[in-house]
Formats: C-alpha cells, sequence, structure tokens
C-alpha cells in the first residue's frame, strides 16, 4: 500500500491528516493519547525488539514452510503435504513451527510485549489515580463550604425519617462533582497538548509540502521550525483547535464519529482497563 501511495508523497499528508485530526478532536480521545505518550516513554524500545524477535522467527517459518511444500521425498511428482489428510497436515506443520521456532527467544519476546503493555497501563492508573485524589479533594472541599450553608437548611426541610441520608448523600455528590471536574481539567489539559502536538505536525508536513512544490524558498540548513512565522501559524492553528474542543463538548461530528470509530473503541477499552 505503501508503495502505490509512495508517488503522492504520503509523508506529507498523513501527518497532515493526523496533525488536524489530533488539533480538532483530540481531546476526544485524551486516554488514547496519554497511552501513545506512556508507551514512548516506557514501553516502546522494549516492545520494538521483542517484535522483532518474533518477526525473525516468523521470516524462517515462512522459509521452512515454503521449502516444506515442495518437498517430494517419495519421487512420485507429487508434494508430499498433498498426500497427507488434513489432520497429518496439521501435525506436520505444527511441528514443522515447533522445530522452527526458538522457544527461549519467543518466550522473553512474548514476556517483554507483555511487560511494555502492563508498564503503559501502570502509567494510565497513576494519571487516573492522581485525578480521583484531586478530585476526592475538591469533593471534600465543596462538602465543608456545604455544611456550613446549605447542609444545615436541607437537615432541616427534610423529613425526619430521611433526615440520615441528607450528609451522606451530600457528601458522595459533592465527591462525584469535583471528580467529573478533575477529570474535565485533565481533559482540557491534554486538548492542549493535542492541539498544540497536531498544529505543529500538519504545519510541518504542509511546509515540506510547500518546498517541494518551489512556493515556500528554504535556507540549507532545512526547515526552521523555530522561528517566528511558524510559531504563529502553529499557535493560531492550535488555538483554533482547542477552542473547537471546547466548544463542542469534546464531540466526534458526523462523519468523523464513524471514520474514527475504532479510536473511539479503544478509547473506551483503555479507559475500562484503567478504571478496572
Amino acid at each position: 500500500m505503501y508503495g502505490k501511495l509512495k508517488p503522492y508523497h504520503p509523508e506529507e499528508f498523513v501527518p497532515v491528516l493526523i496533525g488536524m485530526t489530533l488539533c480538532f478532536f483530540g481531546g476526544c480521545f485524551a486516554t488514547t493519547i496519554a497511552a501513545v505518550e506512556a508507551f514512548r516513554a516506557c514501553g516502546y524500545y522494549t516492545v520494538k525488539e521483542c517484535v522483532l524477535i518474533i518477526y525473525q522467527d516468523q521470516k524462517r517459518v515462512v522459509k521452512k514452510w515454503i521449502e516444506d511444500d515442495k518437498k517430494d521425498e517419495n519421487h512420485d511428482g507429487v508434494a508430499d503435504v498433498k498426500e497427507m489428510t488434513d489432520d497429518e497436515l496439521a501435525r506436520h506443520k505444527f511441528l514443522l513451527i515447533v522445530q522452527t521456532v526458538d522457544p527461549n527467544q519467543l518466550g522473553k519476546a512474548l514476556t517483554g510485549i507483555n511487560t511494555g503493555i502492563l508498564a503503559v497501563l501502570a502509567s494510565l492508573q497513576v494519571r487516573f489515580a492522581k485525578a480521583l485524589t484531586l478530585g476526592s479533594a475538591l469533593g471534600n472541599t465543596i462538602y465543608k463550604m456545604g455544611e456550613a450553608t446549605v447542609i444545615p437548611d436541607l437537615e432541616k426541610k427534610t423529613d425526619k425519617k430521611f433526615r440520615k441520608w441528607v450528609r451522606p448523600v451530600a457528601m458522595y455528590s459533592c465527591r462525584f462533582v469535583g471528580f467529573m471536574f478533575a477529570m474535565t481539567i485533565w481533559r482540557m489539559i491534554m486538548a492542549i497538548h493535542s492541539s498544540t502536538t497536531g498544529a505543529q505536525m500538519a504545519c510541518s508536513a504542509l511546509m515540506a509540502y510547500a518546498i517541494r512544490h518551489k512556493y515556500v524558498k528554504v535556507k540549507d540548513n532545512g526547515i526552521n521550525t523555530k522561528s517566528k512565522e511558524f510559531f504563529i501559524v502553529t499557535s493560531g492553528i492550535a488555538i483554533a483547535g482547542f477552542y473547537w474542543q471546547v466548544s463542542n463538548g469534546f464531540r466526534l461530528p458526523f462523519p468523523l464519529n464513524f471514520f474514527l470509530l475504532p479510536l473511539t473503541v479503544l478509547e473506551s477499552v483503555l479507559g475500562y482497563f484503567v478504571a478496572k
């Protein structure tokens, strides 16, 4: 696919699409973006090495598989695998894989991948715990303010049979409000991060496109992403993207909600494991 797209310079338009999606809709995928950042920080290199080990094993298996398909040990002009029953063929290929793959290397690779995934989940859970702690603290502060003002009046106006429920309900309601407020702040921080990162990514790719078509002249040292003009443009796009996210309540409009459904599902799955 990349070979077919190469004449159209996918290294330019793909970052533009990803960058603009991040800039204007990144807040909808706050957990996914946090997971990517955590993965880059603590799991990328470990998982990369492990995947390369599995990939090399897979290449060896494919090579042996193709050679095995051509074997004709009884010299009857028909490949041996074509003369086997389904059960015999399945058993034969399974033994081929077992003999080709190094179990020690495979075990280390799978352990490394699992460790990388757990590191990402642990990092996300720490962030979630911080938001939960902040939300609880804010909730307690709100409850104390209500305890001195509103709650006594509510107790007086509540029937004696249900008066004992006023303070517990108020306490948990305040904590819930505090938690939602903390999560909103966290989502807004991630929206700022995604807006700035996406704007820089998109502008860098657009600059490469403009230079390639000679719409813009560039010095010998390449694209200057630290120039005043680049900063002004990226800042303007980032501000527009952040405003769009906040004003739309971090919702995806149609048809983007359809095309980005896999990311929405991933966001929900990550959220489940983080909050579990």
